[in-house]
C-alpha cells in the first residue's frame, strides 16, 4: 500500500474517532427531543394537578361556609355570636349582615371569616394569626397552587377570591389566562364574566381580559378568579 493510500485512511479513521456520524447527531436530537417532551408532558400533569386540588380546595371552603351559616344563623366573619359559642379567643363580627373590609385585615369581618369557621371545626390546615395582619396559611388559607384566598363582597355578592396578596388585600394577579381559562373548564364554566365564577385582571394589570374573552396571547400571571360562596 502506498504512503499517500496509508495516510488517506489515517485521516479517515482519525476523523471518524474524534467525530460523529451524521446518523449518531440524529439519534442524540431525537433523544433530546424525546427527554424535553418528556419534561414539559410533566410540567403540564403538574400543572393540572395543582388546579384540581385548588378546585377541590375552593369547593371545600363554599361548602364550609355555607354549612356554617345553616347552622348559626350569621355568616362567619359577620357572627356577633361568636365569641359566645366558642369562647373568648374567638373575635365576634358586627352582626350587620354583611362581610365587610379586607380579607388580609384580622380586625375586618372579611378576615374573621376564617377564625369563625376554625373554631367551628368545619375547615383546617390554617393557622389562627398573632396579629391583626393575616398572610397566607396565617389566619388565611394559602392555596396549593400559590398566593392566597380571601372573602370579599362587593354590591353582587359574598366571594372567595384567589390572587397574590397586596397589603390588606388579595388581588393581585395570580393566574395566566391558560391558567384562568383552564380553571373556568374545570369549574364547567365558559365565560370568564359567569354568574358564580369570574375571572378579573388582577391589581395593576390589564392583560388578562380581552374584552368579554381571556387573552390567550398573553403568557404571564395577570388573573384573579373569584367564586361566589
Amino acid at each position: 500500500m502506498t504512503t499517500p493510500m496509508k495516510k488517506k485512511m489515517h485521516a479517515c479513521l482519525k476523523r471518524r474517532v474524534e467525530g460523529y456520524s451524521i446518523l449518531e447527531i440524529s439519534i442524540v436530537l431525537v433523544v433530546i427531543g424525546v427527554m424535553i417532551g418528556g419534561v414539559m408532558k410533566g410540567k403540564g400533569l403538574l400543572e393540572a394537578a395543582r388546579l384540581n386540588a385548588l378546585v377541590s380546595q375552593i369547593q371545600s371552603y363554599r361548602m364550609a361556609f355555607q354549612t356554617y351559616t345553616s347552622q348559626f344563623g350569621m355568616m362567619p366573619g359577620d357572627d356577633s355570636m361568636a365569641n359566645q359559642s366558642f369562647g373568648a379567643a374567638v373575635v365576634d363580627g358586627d352582626g350587620d349582615g354583611k362581610i365587610g373590609g379586607e380579607g388580609l385585615d384580622g380586625k375586618a369581618d372579611a378576615g374573621k371569616v376564617w377564625q369563625h369557621l376554625l373554631a367551628a371545626d368545619l375547615i383546617s390546615g390554617i393557622d389562627n394569626p398573632t396579629g391583626d395582619s393575616l398572610t397566607p396559611g396565617k389566619g388565611v388559607p394559602a392555596p396549593k397552587f400559590g398566593g392566597v384566598i380571601t372573602v370579599m363582597e362587593d354590591d353582587e355578592a359574598v366571594w372567595l377570591l384567589v390572587g397574590n396578596p397586596n397589603g390588606t388585600k388579595g388581588d393581585k394577579p395570580l393566574f395566566t389566562p391558560k391558567q384562568a381559562h383552564l380553571l373556568l373548564k374545570k369549574f364547567g364554566v365558559s365565560s370568564p364574566k359567569g354568574a358564580d365564577v369570574q375571572v378579573q385582571n388582577g391589581a395593576g394589570a390589564t392583560a388578562c381580559l380581552d374584552g368579554d374573552r381571556l387573552n390567550l396571547t398573553h403568557k404571564r400571571p395577570a388573573c384573579t378568579l373569584r367564586v361566589r360562596l
